[in-house]
């Protein structure tokens, strides 16, 4: 059984845990987010940066950094860049929607690189009461020849309990790099806590719902907002 990839992944408050919102940040407005995810089976750790910036009100501009330690080797993933642009805001009746571009540069490690690649993707969101559906189907395309291309889909669902708290759902399914077919399907549950008017705790759990990927996974994140500007997670799509 091959470790999966981190591939593109969206910070706090921007997403649910791999799905990623429509929202983008206000221009010059960046979340931050450090994350940690327990694996077994395959056992591996991993310690993830995630950066996403406002360029405008409607595009972001997003970096993810992945180091793995699989008692083994360890070393960075590929580090992934990515340009999300929303071109159409959330009605009374459709979701907002956006595409995403992203770009993999090689990390130079056997173990954890596919020599660099490319991607895009599409994302809706859309708010139903206090619950925030989300959408995504993205796709990379490696440069490693003797890789296939990974394809990810998934749908996050964010509600918002309490001003301050929010419960999280996220199903996820993938064909990864190292299969012509599904071979990874997960459920995910977890919450997310504001303090203050900008940092985000995430803590969630992840089984494994077929018996070609992981077993289970821990999810945790501490997110921080600059500059400094309160953002309800109740308002964000």
């Amino acid at each position: 059984m091959a470790q999966d990839m981190s591939g593109y992944q969206p910070p706090a408050p921007f997403g649910v845990f791999s799905t990623a919102s429509a929202e983008t940040p206000e221009p010059m407005q960046s979340a931050v987010s450090f994350t940690f995810e327990k694996v077994g089976e395959p056992d591996f750790k991993r310690y993830s940066t995630q950066l996403a910036m406002g360029l405008t009100k409607s595009v972001e501009f997003g970096i993810n950094i992945p180091y793995v330690d699989d008692s083994v080797e360890e070393g960075i993933e590929d580090i992934i860049f990515s340009i999300k642009h929303r071109f159409f805001d959330e009605g009374k009746y459709g979701p907002s929607a956006a595409y995403i571009l992203t770009g993999a540069k090689s990390s130079n490690n056997e173990q954890y690189s596919t020599k660099g690649g490319y991607g895009g993707g599409l994302i809706a969101s859309k708010r139903l009461g206090p619950l925030q559906v989300h959408a995504n189907v993205l796709y990379t395309s490696p440069k490693q020849d003797d890789l296939e291309d990974d394809m990810r889909g998934s749908l996050g669902f964010v509600f918002a309990a309490d001003h301050n708290f929010n419960l999280l759902a996220e199903l996820m399914v993938r064909k990864s790099y190292y299969s012509r077919s599904l071979d990874q399907a997960e459920a995910r549950i977890g919450y997310r806590f504001l303090y203050g008017n900008r940092i985000y705790s995430t803590l969630g759990v992840a089984l494994g719902i077929d018996d070609k990927g992981p077993d289970y996974r821990i999810l945790l994140s501490i997110s921080l907002m600059f500059p400094k500007k309160k953002i309800s997670i109740e308002a964000l799509d």
